[in-house]
C-alpha cells in the first residue's frame, strides 16, 4: 500500500469525478492540494465551482498529479495559497 496524500478537502485517485456547484473553501493541508488533490490517470469535470483560502505545501486550491486532467467551466479559483 503507498503513502496516503495529506490533503485536507477532496483526494480523488484514478477516477473521473464531476463537481457541479461546489464551493471548496477553508481546508488546510499539510501535504498537497489543500482544496482539491487529483492523482491520475483519469480526468475531472468542474462546472460553477469555486475553491476559496485553501492552504498546503504544494498546490494550494488545486493539485494534479499523474497524468491527471482537469476541465473547468465557470470556475472561480482565488486566494489560496501554499505554506
Amino acid at each position: 500500500m503507498g503513502h496516503l496524500p495529506t490533503t485536507s478537502g477532496v483526494f480523488s485517485s484514478g477516477s473521473s469525478p464531476v463537481f457541479r456547484n461546489c464551493n471548496v473553501s477553508r481546508n488546510q493541508g499539510t501535504g498537497s492540494g489543500g482544496g482539491l488533490l487529483f492523482q491520475g490517470p483519469g480526468s475531472v469535470l468542474m462546472v460553477n465551482t469555486l475553491f476559496y483560502y485553501n492552504e498546503a505545501v504544494n498546490g494550494g486550491g488545486i493539485n494534479a498529479v499523474m497524468d491527471a486532467e482537469i476541465t473547468m467551466v465557470n470556475c472561480t479559483i482565488k486566494s489560496n495559497q501554499i505554506s
